[in-house]
């Protein structure tokens, strides 16, 4: 059975990326899972998704991004990447938000509060707003008529890693989106210190045995 797309949630891998596939899952049709190990210490997870359109109900999109969440907590890789269409304008940072850039192609909408919610409170960091690029760099979908242009892809990393984000223009995928791409710096000693830090000490075991032989050499005494 191919087990490689499932309802157009799929994975596009370079050749020389296929060896590194350690897992590809789906668990849902809304939601991919592909596991690679680039290197011994460098195991990435990239969750590829395809939010709910405005018109679903909000009981929809609720249910879609608990299990977005369920999904990158189920994943063990130090670096989590979520990319594909969320549907969603996300707009600029607001004064509270630390997961958000200051750069946006337009103002928020409902999906967007949706997506910056989900960002904040899983601690998610929205790569396209880190980057400011000239517009025909950052509309990420074509209307049908051709005539609106909009930022509906999005691609989002646990870590802060982003070394750019932009739109390919060259590149023609054939439908009414366009290829985002994103590149990363993953620094394998940072992972390794952040792997230390939050090890959990072996359990101390307490030898009584030294306490209870004194106790019984005091009773002698006595």
């Amino acid at each position: 059975k191919d087990n490689s797309t499932s309802r157009g949630i799929g994975f596009v891998v370079a050749p020389h990326l296929i060896p590194k596939i350690q897992q590809v899952s789906f668990p849902s049709h809304r939601i991919g899972v592909l596991d690679l190990q680039l290197d011994k210490e460098t195991r990435v997870s990239v969750i590829q998704i395809c939010a709910p359109t405005a018109d679903k109900d909000e009981a929809d999109h609720t249910d879609f991004y608990d299990e977005v969440r369920e999904t990158a907590a189920k994943c063990r890789s130090y670096y989590k990447i979520i990319a594909g269409d969320f549907n969603a304008y996300v707009g600029p940072k607001r004064p509270y938000e630390a997961f958000i850039g200051p750069h946006s192609l337009e103002e928020r909408n409902k999906a967007g509060e949706r997506l910056a919610s989900f960002c904040e409170t899983s601690h998610f960091y929205h790569g396209n707003s880190r980057f400011q690029k000239a517009k025909n760099r950052w509309w990420t979908h074509i209307s049908p008529n051709g005539v609106h242009r909009h930022e509906l892809d999005h691609i989002l990393c646990n870590r802060k890693v982003f070394t750019d984000v932009a739109v390919v223009p060259s590149f023609q995928t054939g439908s009414d989106h366009r290829l985002l791409r994103a590149q990363f710096h993953f620094d394998n000693t940072r992972a390794l210190l952040d792997r230390m830090a939050h090890r959990r000490p072996p359990p101390t075991i307490l030898d009584t045995r030294p306490l209870r032989r004194a106790g019984c050499d005091r009773r002698k005494l006595r």
